[in-house]
């Protein structure tokens, strides 16, 4: 579900798009039809993974109606979006023709089970829909592969690896993290002091405690997406076991401290290596989806909602008046046929 994942966030906007009629129709892309009866199957995978669901719900994306017979309009509309978007690859992808390589599929495999949420979350969607989702994110890969013009082969992986070196050194760091600035000034005076960051990190830290305040060992691009880019700054230059200065992060105030250095052998940063190959087409791909969304032949049965575009963006909203809770809106799947 990467950069589609399966619950994409949709805003109002007032662009609206064209609608399809048919009743058994749900939406259409370059004359190819989903079905209601195929996007009602989708609904059904989804909202059968409870891990999945808690979360959406946590995050004020609600699934269920009353009494769980029911989906939210917020749920159906952003699942049908998102299936809007993987038509949208599919279509410009045919005209690609891609050799589908080993390393292809294994990348769509990791990146589809990484954006659901990890492999507890998608272990927990029905192994049909686990096997529909590595196949969207291998359309997604193809695409930004064809459009980046590289060929996701062991050679051309392996000499991307080798060019960019410094990508893939490792970081083995700790951290404690307090929930205001003044804990942490006196976290980082004990250490400073000669107290053991183990040590400091069990009695004081908010997160990991027992653990000693281990992170484990990441790349730079890692340490970025876990903590933000000045943390990622820090740990490619800070000093072996001394602690770093006090960092303010969304959910408190930490000290950092790295206790080793490495680089990730190609044989376990081979799929690491094929994301960064195609950086640049997903770039590209982004674009592409922006550019080309107004033009879309893409059609909505109005009985889900409108189709608008915000910020490059063509997704599906709900039929309710400005101003209306979308959380509260209500789709009964129906048989068709």
């Amino acid at each position: 579900m990467r950069r589609t994942r399966a619950v994409l966030v949709v805003a109002l906007a007032s662009v609206a798009l064209a609608s399809c009629g048919s009743a058994t129709v749900a939406a259409s892309v370059d004359g190819r039809s989903l079905s209601v009866a195929a996007l009602n199957a989708e609904l059904a995978d989804v909202a059968s993974n409870a891990v999945f669901v808690h979360e959406l719900t946590a995050n004020h994306e609600p699934v269920f109606g009353p009494r769980r017979e029911s989906y939210t309009a917020l749920f159906v509309d952003n699942i049908l979006s998102r299936r809007i978007t993987i038509m949208r690859v599919e279509a410009a992808l045919s005209h690609v023709h891609p050799v589908v390589t080993p390393i292809a599929r294994s990348l769509a495999s990791a990146l589809a089970t990484q954006s659901a949420g990890g492999q507890a979350v998608f272990a927990g969607f029905p192994r049909s829909y686990q096997a529909r989702l590595v196949h969207d994110t291998l359309a997604i890969v193809e695409l930004e592969a064809a459009l980046g013009h590289v060929a996701l082969t062991t050679a051309g992986v392996e000499a991307y690896y080798r060019a960019h070196e410094a990508a893939f050194r490792t970081y083995c760091g700790s951290e404690v993290l307090v929930r205001a600035s003044t804990e942490a000034q006196a976290v980082l005076a004990k250490l400073r002091s000669g107290a053991s960051f183990a040590a400091v990190a069990r009695a004081d830290s908010a997160q990991n405690a027992q653990g000693g305040g281990v992170l484990g060992c990441g790349t730079a691009q890692q340490y970025a997406a876990s903590f933000g880019s000045a943390v990622a700054r820090l740990v490619t230059t800070l000093p072996l076991s001394t602690p770093s200065s006090v960092v303010q992060l969304a959910n408190g105030f930490a000290v950092f401290e790295v206790t080793s250095r490495g680089t990730v052998p190609f044989a376990q940063g081979e799929l690491l290596a094929a994301d960064g190959e195609i950086a640049h087409g997903q770039v590209l791909l982004n674009e592409y989806l922006a550019r080309t969304a107004r033009s879309a032949a893409v059609h909505v049965n109005p009985a889900f909602g409108r189709l608008v575009i915000q910020h490059g963006v063509l997704s599906v909203v709900p039929n309710v008046p400005r101003g209306a809770a979308l959380a509260s809106q209500i789709v009964t799947p129906t048989k068709v046929g």
